[in-house]
């Protein structure tokens, strides 16, 4: 019998078999030596990309810096609890890095949705330590920030 080369991989998506590295050298090479073409007749993407993705950067990664602003205020933290917090943001970026790539999530995820639940998850993390001084409670909080931004 037959059998087909690709089958459903996460989400119901079709999976392609994967190709010999020197056939995708010189699909990528024939790509890049193309001029780019509109698909079906579309149009390409509108005047409005470049600055909504500056936006979307800008404000996701400010989940980084934002509350390292409001951390002096808070009663019994100061500079060391500060540093300490932004190490484990730090911390929590790397362990998301490795943990991202050790279960593929960004081979099945699409960037734009895993980017916009990630921030508003980080977004979260950041609302939840408004509830709370307990210097362990914003601890794990930016820790998982840090994940997200990974």
């Amino acid at each position: 019998g037959s059998e087909s080369k690709s089958c459903l991989g996460c989400f119901g998506r079709p999976k392609r078999a994967a190709s010999p590295p020197a056939v995708a050298a010189i699909s990528a090479a024939q790509n890049a030596a193309e001029p780019a073409r509109l698909v079906d007749g579309q149009r390409g993407p509108g005047p409005l990309v470049l600055p909504t993705i500056v936006f979307a950067q800008f404000a996701g990664t400010s989940l980084w810096f934002a509350p390292n602003a409001v951390v002096a205020q808070i009663e019994g933290f100061g500079g060391s609890e500060l540093s300490i917090l932004t190490s484990l943001v730090q911390v929590g970026f790397v362990a998301g890095t490795f943990l991202l790539s050790v279960f593929g999530v960004t081979d099945r995820v699409s960037a734009p949705i895993l980017f916009g639940v990630m921030s508003l998850i980080g977004a979260g993390c950041n609302a939840l330590c408004l509830a709370s001084n307990n210097f362990v409670f914003w601890a794990v909080m930016r820790t998982l920030v840090g994940v997200c931004l990974a």
